[in-house]
């Protein structure tokens, strides 16, 4: 009788998400892509959502041309099986888990717009120019922003940016913090003052210049 009524208790908390190719995520939407197994009985949650810069008119304004479709921003956080179990609606124990290439309990999901009692689950995004983690002092290149996979880095005030990606419970849109590189900041500081004279500088400047040597040769 007691296992039936925990069984019955378990069902009567379950839910069904629809499943969805992870390449399809829209913008607005969220996706639980998966969980992997720890050694000290905890699940890892991975969720992921495509997150756009709306403070760029450019991001915005092409949003339906797909060339500029973002990535898929993703955050991992521990989590109990218990309280997956109740905020989630997922038994772990349920989960067709396999062995990953780190030899850990693995299970991809691709479960769309997760929600926790009924709260959604959103990627929200900070830039910080100040280290959060151990890793970013010691190793900073390995964790800095960069433009594309293996582009240039971006920095602000001469500064290395550092983009934290946090899973947080809200039925509003995120509050992301972007920091604007210098390349920005140099704009909006000077964009008042270039005129043609100065935009012809720049078009016969070298290719490879520093930002104080860029801003000598426009006083």
């Amino acid at each position: 009788m007691k296992y039936y009524y925990k069984q019955k208790k378990i069902e009567d908390m379950l839910k069904t998400y629809n499943t969805i190719d992870k390449d399809e995520l829209q913008i607005g939407d969220t996706i639980l892509l998966s969980m992997t197994r720890g050694n000290n009985g905890k699940i890892m949650i991975e969720v992921g959502e495509r997150v756009i810069n709306n403070t760029r008119a450019i991001v915005v304004m092409n949003q339906s041309d797909s060339r500029h479709t973002p990535g898929i921003r993703r955050a991992k956080f521990p989590a109990e099986p218990y309280d997956i179990l109740v905020g989630l609606g997922i038994d772990v124990e349920q989960l067709n888990w396999e062995l990953n290439d780190d030899f850990e309990d693995y299970v991809e999901l691709n479960y769309l717009n997760p929600t926790y009692k009924n709260i959604r689950m959103r990627v929200e995004v900070r830039e910080t120019t100040t280290p959060t983690r151990l890793e970013h002092v010691l190793d900073p290149k390995k964790y800095a922003k960069r433009k594309g996979k293996n582009g240039p880095y971006i920095k602000s005030k001469g500064d290395y940016v550092f983009s934290i990606t946090e899973c947080i419970l809200t039925n509003s849109e995120p509050n992301h913090t972007f920091i604007k590189s210098d390349f920005s900041a140099f704009v909006e500081e000077y964009g008042k003052e270039i005129n043609s004279p100065m935009l012809n500088k720049l078009r016969n400047a070298p290719k490879h210049m520093s930002w104080d040597d860029l801003k000598k040769l426009l006083e």
